[in-house]
């Protein structure tokens, strides 16, 4: 698949033109992530948080494995943390938890600190998105750029020529996607499982 949802000969199969084909792929891709505030492709790097004064961080998106925790200190530098003291556990909605010790099996005491509390003051460095790509997320792709390439300018809700008018259906879109295929990717919106508790 490459850096993308779905490959330049999936398009053309389709009949996407060469031309637009590379403008689908990316722009499916962002959707997609954007829609489920999720990544489906494996990439190294480093995301920031949110602190919020808890002994837990909601991590989005999907978090594979952990290289390095840092907290921005009230001198103004990034402190790296022993990152053996983090466990996250996984799921839709992974939350990085501070421990004193590894997790036990039935037992965990958080210590203090905790996450303290400020905008993008958690820097995380490691592994993101799914494992492998789902096929769902590979067919939506292609199924998104179809109707991209078939859609009229969402600019656009009517236009008159002479005695001549035509006027575009604007409802059924959620977050740019159209509300049938936003159905499928509901299931991976990492949104709906906030709720998740350690």
């Amino acid at each position: 698949m490459g850096d993308y949802y779905c490959t330049r000969q999936d398009l053309y199969a389709i009949g996407i033109t060469h031309e637009k084909a590379d403008l689908y792929l990316r722009a499916t891709k962002e959707l997609i992530d954007a829609y489920t505030e999720d990544e489906f492709l494996p990439t190294e790097g480093v995301k920031l948080f949110n602190g919020s004064d808890e002994r837990f961080l909601y991590v989005k998106p999907r978090l594979r494995s952990l290289s390095k925790v840092e907290i921005y200190s009230s001198t103004g530098e990034w402190v790296e943390q022993d990152t053996d003291s983090y466990v996250w556990r996984k799921a839709y909605v992974e939350k990085l938890t501070y421990y004193e010790e590894p997790r036990m099996p039935d037992y965990v005491r958080p210590i203090k600190p905790r996450f303290p509390k400020g905008n993008e003051n958690v820097r995380l460095t490691g592994t993101w998105g799914a494992a492998s790509l789902p096929a769902m997320i590979q067919l939506i792709a292609i199924s998104l750029a179809q109707h991209m390439d078939g859609a009229p300018d969402s600019a656009i809700v009517s236009e008159r020529l002479g005695s001549y008018s035509v006027s575009y259906e604007q409802g059924g879109m959620r977050k740019g996607i159209p509300s049938n295929i936003a159905r499928d990717l509901d299931e991976y919106c990492l949104h709906r499982w906030q709720g998740v508790n350690i």
